[in-house]
């Protein structure tokens, strides 16, 4: 395995799995021992994939990307840092920074992630003037943002004080859990995005909204879509040629309950 796999492409591109296929195999060996009637059908059923390609999987006969390893592991309840294990021994220990569990501690506000982009737009080499006119923040506010990524090695800062990602990707693994920090940050979009709604030309952003009556059987399933639209959404708008970026934008997604119904005890 090479020392550092830059993940230029988009996370859907496959590639030969040897960590991800043995754990699978140890977790589908720990299910058949415990329960001997259970079959590669249920596993499949389990982890939300056809049986003939898990099977595949599982003899080495077909690829993986890193969206399904991540999809799977979530429906296998894997921790976070489970989960970015898996990827580090996939893919090289600086593919992936996994931000909500190691950092969270300088990730609790939209400032950082913003950071995080506007250098990709910056083309890997952004200057504190420029993301200051693009963010509308204050010095001492990106000052501080850039002093601890810069500490966390997050990014890197240049003789000319230009900055740079040390990791191509960094991402929020735990779709399972929530936190004050998280909240902090989803609070924060959701102010942004009011002013968004008066300050910017409807051409230029998207307010959308559905109310729909739903089973609450289907809740956890209508949330694990909404989670790889949001992926997919990353991987068609973030092409792996970054000098087409120019913009940095948020989508926000809210799920939630409106009505009041009471459980039948």
């Amino acid at each position: 395995m090479n020392d550092k796999i830059e993940l230029a492409e988009d996370d859907v591109k496959t590639f030969q799995s040897s960590y991800f296929v043995r754990f699978l195999k140890n977790e589908f060996i720990k299910r058949k021992t415990s329960n001997p009637s259970y079959s590669i059908r249920a596993f499949s059923r389990q982890i939300g994939y056809d049986q003939s390609f898990i099977s595949k999987v599982l003899k080495g006969q077909k690829k993986v990307s890193v969206r399904t390893i991540i999809e799977i592991s979530n429906k296998l309840k894997l921790s976070a840092d489970e989960i970015n294990l898996i990827l580090k021994e996939e893919l090289g220990s600086l593919a992936y920074t996994n931000i909500e569990t190691n950092l969270y501690d300088i990730f609790d506000g939209w400032l950082p992630w913003a950071v995080l982009e506007q250098i990709k737009v910056n083309h890997g080499h952004a200057s504190v003037e420029g993301m200051i006119k693009s963010l509308g923040t204050t010095v001492d506010e990106l000052k501080t943002v850039l002093d601890n990524l810069v500490e966390k090695k997050i990014i890197h800062q240049d003789q000319d004080n230009f900055y740079s990602l040390t990791s191509p990707n960094n991402m929020s693994l735990n779709h399972f859990e929530t936190s004050e920090s998280r909240k902090k940050l989803i609070r924060q979009h959701l102010e942004l995005s009011l002013k968004a709604l008066d300050a910017v030309e409807i051409s230029h952003r998207a307010h959308l909204g559905l109310t729909i009556a739903i089973s609450k059987k289907s809740i956890q399933a209508a949330k694990k879509r909404l989670i790889e639209f949001q992926v997919e959404f990353a991987d068609l708008f973030q092409p792996a040629n970054e000098t087409e970026l120019d913009e940095v934008y948020h989508l926000g997604i809210s799920f939630f309950p409106i009505s009041k119904v009471k459980d039948k005890g």
